[in-house]
């Protein structure tokens, strides 16, 4: 019973914190995450579930070029 028990506590921490991750299709966005939040990027793929993402209230973006902001909607603390 007790090895049942732990199984299912490692089941359910594992699942906790699992990471979620989108594509950023959009190469400059990717470039300028990767510079500025590299601890949320793993080449255009971004963990939404980052304290980095989660936490971050600005974004400026001043000559990076970007063309399409798709993820940007994952950062729910920009003002």
């Amino acid at each position: 019973m007790k090895k049942i028990l732990f199984l299912f506590l490692l089941f359910t921490i594992k699942q906790v914190n699992a990471q979620t991750w989108v594509t950023i299709s959009d190469v400059n966005f990717a470039n300028w995450l990767q510079a500025n939040i590299p601890s949320a990027m793993n080449g255009n793929q971004m963990d939404i579930t980052s304290a980095a993402v989660i936490n971050r209230t600005s974004i400026i973006n001043n000559s990076w070029n970007i063309a399409n902001l798709n993820g940007i909607q994952y950062f729910t603390s920009l003002h």
